[in-house]
């Protein structure tokens, strides 16, 4: 899995490489830019299921103001995926604690 090294508002750096947009960090260890804005899809949580991750990390933003509607969380959840929606902050946190231990996909929002 890839190794995190910092986020902030507007920026995180993964491995020693800035990016200044949002990211998708895949099961396999690659990362690719995200043009989802203030909304995470319901179809973003599911490439990254279908590549085989067990868990996905959702960082909402700086201040957790992204969102996934409720309803596309539930049907992903009743189908046995298991979804963390937090602040990014957060959401590297728990991306770090679960690198190594369980296959994690993440999907980060850098601003807001």
């Amino acid at each position: 899995m890839v190794h995190v090294e910092r986020i902030e508002f507007g920026e995180i750096v993964i491995e020693g490489r800035r990016y200044a947009h949002d990211v998708t960090i895949h099961p396999d260890g690659r990362v690719t830019p995200r043009s989802g804005g203030h909304h995470i899809r319901r179809e973003e949580v599911e490439v990254v299921l279908r590549e085989g991750a067990e868990v996905v990390v959702v960082g909402c933003g700086i201040y957790g103001v992204a969102k996934m509607r409720e309803e596309d969380v539930e049907a992903l959840r009743s189908k046995g995926a298991e979804i963390h929606l937090l602040k990014s902050p957060d959401a590297v946190e728990v991306l770090k604690k679960l690198s190594g231990k369980r296959r994690v996909g993440a999907i980060i929002h850098v601003t807001c």
